[in-house]
């Protein structure tokens, strides 16, 4: 609800004729008057803006009871304002063949005799109605740039090639901001080298299509470029806050479906003894760690001494993706491995010997304890799965899943639970009550499977 004689960003920007960003750009770099209120957030004053606008005489904007002209039906005329010579100003004769209107000026085009299309702006300056084909426009947008530019006296807006651009938002955002900003930098060169100097402005959805093409024709998944097609959009929205663009190119470009490429690598029991067994003693140690607490390889690798509290019991999970702290208990496993004695000034509990330090690269030996054991298309990553669909077939409710795992939602957890073949037979053989409801054919799965269909505990009668 809207405090009486203040206006909210998007009333102002539907006031001026203006984007929310561009009213946050304004606000940004002091040039429009505006207040904070407690619990109100931005608002602006009606007088403030009134005064504002008297005495920004170059970017003077047409009174409201002037726009409605602007968006007239066709063929219909204006009146005379008061004290005005002269005869009615009529819309220009002829059929549109289209016309959009913005609130404060209109855009419309008609083909000249050689069968091009020219684009004509209709606005007003001055309280004068002006009527005028477009010095340089090839499309609507283009025409609407300079509608804007000549209503509002707005500069053009500033060009900068992609390569440019790419290297402001990796030091300026990237950097500063995301831990994943190496990830970031390895997928910007393979943009650089297909955009080069390209202007922003000049970057369409069909030439993201063939970026993309072109990356699977080189053999990349389905699933990677979909991160490159993430990063454009986040890039482009930002050039677009920076007053770069008017337009994100890559936002009716849609993402591919990774479904397939869910992976579902569960670890057994044998094949985690022969890993173990096959496992130098860090990676060992490294490996039951991640298979009792689901912690992700990052979090193991920096976890320090001062987050673990035998006393209590708990791990205390920092350095998450998600940037929030979590809790892990220590079970029997996990307190018989960390009661081994430490080495003084010991910081990280996974010490590199050699280093000093943590370890900074575990795939080399994990590879090589894989390859030894004979476990082929195991992950790392793998052994969260495992420790996640454990604990569901013990009976943990997917909640208490969550909460370990340090997910944000549910649905996000229901990637890593999976459920096996036995716990897929036991579920539907836990619907048979009695031997005399089994079909001859569901008797030879009771001998061949034993207590995977569960015996009967009524009678006949009973059933009946």
């Amino acid at each position: 609800m809207t405090v009486q004689g203040l206006l909210t960003v998007k009333e102002l920007s539907s006031f001026l004729g203006v984007s929310p960003c561009t009213v946050y750009r304004m606000v940004r770099k002091g040039e429009i008057p505006f207040i904070r209120r407690q619990g109100l957030g931005l608002r602006f004053k009606r007088e403030d803006i009134d005064v504002w606008l008297e005495k920004s005489k170059s970017r003077s904007l047409p009174k409201l009871s002037d726009l409605a002209s602007l968006t007239m039906p066709l063929g219909s005329t204006m009146k005379k304002s008061h004290g005005e010579t002269g005869g009615t100003s009529e819309m220009p004769k002829g059929k549109f063949k289209s016309r959009r209107n913005f609130g404060f000026g209109a855009v419309y085009v008609r083909k000249s005799s050689s069968g091009n299309p020219r684009y004509y702006l209709d606005y007003l300056e001055n309280g004068k109605r002006i009527q005028r084909v477009s010095r340089r426009a090839a499309s609507f947008e283009d025409a609407y740039a300079e509608l804007r530019q000549a209503v509002f006296k707005e500069p053009e807006k500033k060009r900068v090639s992609f390569s440019t651009f790419a290297d402001e938002y990796l030091e300026d955002y990237a950097k500063p901001t995301k831990k994943s900003w190496k990830a970031d930098n390895v997928r910007l060169k393979k943009l650089k080298k297909y955009f080069k100097e390209t202007d922003l402005r000049l970057i369409t959805p069909m030439e993201i299509e063939r970026f993309r093409s072109s990356l699977l024709a080189k053999g990349q998944q389905k699933s990677t470029t979909n991160r490159s097609l993430a990063l454009l959009k986040r890039m482009f929205n930002l050039a677009i806050e920076e007053g770069y663009m008017e337009v994100n190119p890559a936002r009716k470009v849609k993402m591919f479906s990774e479904a397939e490429n869910l992976k579902e690598r569960i670890l057994t029991d044998e094949e985690e003894q022969k890993l173990l067994e096959s496992c130098c003693d860090h990676m060992r140690d490294i490996v039951t760690f991640a298979l009792n607490t689901g912690m992700r390889l990052g979090e193991i690798l920096n976890l320090t001494w001062a987050n673990v509290d035998m006393k209590s019991g708990i791990i205390k999970v920092e350095f998450t993706k998600s940037g929030k702290t979590r809790i892990v208990p220590i079970n029997q496993m996990l307190r018989k491995m960390l009661a081994r004695p430490r080495k003084r000034g010991e910081v990280y509990v996974f010490t590199n010997p050699d280093s000093k330090d943590r370890f900074r690269e575990t795939k080399r030996s994990f590879k090589t304890g894989c390859r030894k054991a004979g476990i082929v298309g195991l992950r790392f990553h793998d052994l969260r799965h495992t420790f996640a669909s454990r604990l569901v077939r013990n009976g943990v409710d997917i909640g208490t899943v969550r909460k370990l795992l340090g997910h944000s939602t549910l649905l996000v957890t229901q990637r890593y639970v999976h459920s096996d073949e036995s716990m897929l037979r036991s579920a539907v053989g836990s619907l048979v009550r009695s031997e005399s409801l089994l079909h001859p054919c569901d008797m030879d799965v009771r001998e061949k499977f034993g207590p995977e269909i569960p015996t009967p505990v009524t009678s006949p009668e009973s059933v009946n």
